[in-house]
């Protein structure tokens, strides 16, 4: 391996139409996946294209966020990043698990899925 989520039901709240909750609502208790990267790491260039088709594949399921280690390098710090790319898999803003390296498509999606479930 190269170094450089779990959906739950919102009840509908009583005489509401559409669940009754604002995008933001729903987008606070879907999963989001950090991929922390750099410009210039070769595996966080091999993992790109393949983090972009799974943001597709996942669109209102998971919310996918990229976040550049140089020029936001106070939030890898809060995340404790030693190596990049580094996934980290939150739901409630609680990191859940994370992955460290590029892997294949499938493996992010058995992982991805994994969380789903």
């Amino acid at each position: 391996m190269l170094s450089c989520i779990t959906l739950y039901k919102i009840p509908k709240p009583p005489g509401s139409a559409r669940h009754g909750l604002s995008p933001e609502e729903v987008k606070k208790h879907m999963l989001k996946l950090l991929d922390f990267y750099a410009d210039w790491c070769g595996p966080c260039k091999i993992m790109t294209p393949i983090f972009e088709e799974l943001e597709g594949d996942y669109t209102g399921k998971i919310e996918f966020q990229r976040v550049d280690v140089e020029s936001e390098s106070d939030l890898a710090s809060d995340f404790g990043i030693m190596s990049i790319p580094t996934f980290v898999l939150l739901k409630d803003e609680k990191e859940i698990d994370r992955k460290v390296g590029a892997m294949p498509k499938e493996m992010v999606k058995t992982w991805l899925d994994s969380h789903l479930s």
